[in-house]
């Protein structure tokens, strides 16, 4: 039953996958049965665009150089207007932030500070927590 394995997967099966499988077709174009349709022919002189007729030196001038750029004009009541509330919102919010930081950098240590004089030493992690 070993022998009848072996033969089974072994060279006598490659073989007859081989001899199952077509072989391709290496034979050169011009022995193939099918052929290309010719290519089309080439353009005679005739049938060709004639040549462009050569420009006129005219239409090469470079053009005149643009008008120069003048400044920027004055900016507007708008543009005044705009700039002045941007400044204004950017220190309101700088103040804020400093005056929110400095409340709560105090109230950690002052709190810290009355709470030892207080001699409440149990509650001295209560300003960190409410943080």
């Amino acid at each position: 039953d070993a022998g009848a394995t072996k033969d089974a997967l072994g060279d006598s099966t490659m073989k007859d996958m081989l001899e199952a499988r077509p072989l391709p077709d290496f034979r050169f174009d011009d022995e193939k049965e099918e052929t290309l349709p010719p290519p089309p022919p080439f353009p005679s002189v005739s049938t060709a665009t004639p040549p462009a007729p050569e420009p006129d030196a005219e239409a090469f001038r470079p053009a005149p150089p643009p008008p120069p750029r003048q400044a920027d004009p004055s900016p507007t009541a708008d543009d005044k207007r705009r700039r002045n509330m941007t400044i204004a919102i950017i220190i309101v919010a700088v103040i804020l932030c400093c005056c929110c930081g400095f409340i709560l950098i105090m109230y950690y240590w002052l709190g810290d500070i009355l709470l030892q004089w207080a001699g409440y030493t149990a509650l001295l992690p209560l300003p960190t927590l409410l943080l």
